[in-house]
């Protein structure tokens, strides 16, 4: 009957995690902000995402679950207005049970500057570097070493007011152990 809590400390371990993230996150990113208001796609503006990632293959879903709490932080690198592009750098954090992701991107995000729709969304692609890990038992086996795999995304937006926004994203990194790592994720950010 004094059988240990382990899903309550499970939890309380990944949201200490994600807690440290954030706080770490905030203290970096509100050291370098200015004192005056700042246009979004100022270089050097950033923003904090928060949301969930679905794995897109059974394995990755056995190893980490069906909905896996992610982190990210980004940053606009370089704004070309004459495009209404801007490059955005980003790290972000996915983990649970026996997988983890943590993306490295480059992305380059394009806005809808001649506002042919009522809503502010934008659209993009990146390129990065995933660094994985997959610890999967059972029938299909991996090794459960960190690998850092070459990828891709595909980024989607719609912001709902100056400082806040949704995304979604579809992540393709390289097979680890010939396995797809890589889903859908769903985050709700802030600007700073």
């Amino acid at each position: 009957m004094n059988e240990p809590n382990w899903f309550g400390r499970l939890v309380l371990k990944n949201l200490l995690q994600v807690a440290t993230v954030c706080g770490l996150s905030l203290l970096t990113l509100s050291g370098s902000a200015h004192a005056q208001t700042r246009n979004r796609y100022d270089v050097n503006s950033s923003s904090i995402k928060l949301g969930f990632f679905t794995p897109g293959s059974g394995v990755a879903r056995q190893a980490g679950g069906s909905q896996i709490l992610n982190f990210e932080v980004e940053t606009v690198v370089q704004y070309i207005p004459e495009r209404n592009e801007n490059s955005v750098f980003s790290i972000g954090y996915i983990e649970r049970d026996n997988f983890r992701i943590i993306p490295v991107m480059l992305s380059q995000i394009t806005h809808d500057n001649k506002r042919t729709s009522s809503y502010d969304y934008y659209y993009g692609y990146g390129l990065g570097v995933f660094s994985s890990r997959l610890n999967s038992g059972g029938a299909i086996t991996t090794s459960g070493s960190t690998k850092n795999l070459i990828g891709a995304q595909a980024v989607m937006g719609l912001n709902l007011t100056e400082s806040t926004f949704v995304e979604f994203k579809y992540l393709y990194p390289a097979k680890y152990d010939n396995q797809f790592i890589g889903g859908l994720q769903f985050m709700f950010g802030m600007r700073m």
